[in-house]
Parts: structure tokens; sequence; C-alpha cells
């Protein structure tokens, strides 16, 4: 049997390479956007962005900015309008607690909202995606 050796010590290495590429584009003014390539190996639908918003904060970015790339922008990016007023597609979250003050509360999430609908979590779960 091959030994893989100190597997964790390599992806500790290349995450700190991913996160100062990240932070040189942000510092060069890149339009950055959130995108978890979610179903991939190792990338856990729905908790991968949040993952992925806390790294872009790692890399420099504003709590305001990290949300806005995982939120408004990658909607303006897409030519999708991002206002919530009366006849618009109500999908958004409810959160516990501000992600301005901690980014790690985009977690604390009170309700989840889609096409204007409240969304069953624990069904969802149970019935899958």
């Amino acid at each position: 049997m091959k030994k893989w050796g100190n597997r964790e010590a390599k992806w500790r290495k290349q995450d700190a390479q991913r996160t100062a590429n990240l932070a040189a584009l942000v510092t060069a003014g890149v339009t950055v956007l959130a995108g978890t390539d979610a179903g991939n190996y190792g990338t856990i639908q729905g908790y991968s962005v949040h993952r992925e918003i806390l790294k872009f904060t790692q890399a420099g970015m504003t709590n305001w900015q990290a949300l806005a790339a995982a939120t408004t922008r990658s909607g303006s990016f897409l030519g999708i309008d991002n206002t919530l007023q009366t006849g618009a597609q109500a999908s958004f979250v409810i959160l516990d607690a501000s992600p301005i003050k901690d980014i790690q509360n985009t977690q604390k999430i009170h309700a989840v909202i889609h096409q204007g609908k409240v969304v069953n979590r624990e069904q969802t779960l149970k019935n899958g995606f």
C-alpha cells in the first residue's frame, strides 16, 4: 500500500497559497464573486459558501465586500435585480445575528425565503435537495 505522507500539511500549504492568491486579486482591485463548485469532492453544499465568504475576509475583504461578492455583486453580474420591492422575486435569508459584526454569523440562519415562500428546512433536509 502506498503511503500518502502528511496530506494535512500539504492541504494547509495549498490553502495558504490560495488565500495569498485571493489577497493579491483583492489588492489589485479585481472583482471577486462567490462560487463554491458545490457537488465537487470536499465541497459541501450549503456550508461551502459560508467557508468561502470567511476566506474572502481572511484575504482582505471587509465583511460588506465579502457579503456583496456572494449576493448582490454575483446577482448583478448575472443580470439579476437584487432589490426587495413589491413584485420582485423574494429569495433571501433572515439571520439571527449581523454578519457585518462577525462574518461567521452568516451561519446563524433564522429563516430561508425562496421565491416568496418560507422554506421548511427540516423537511428539505429530510427529503433531500
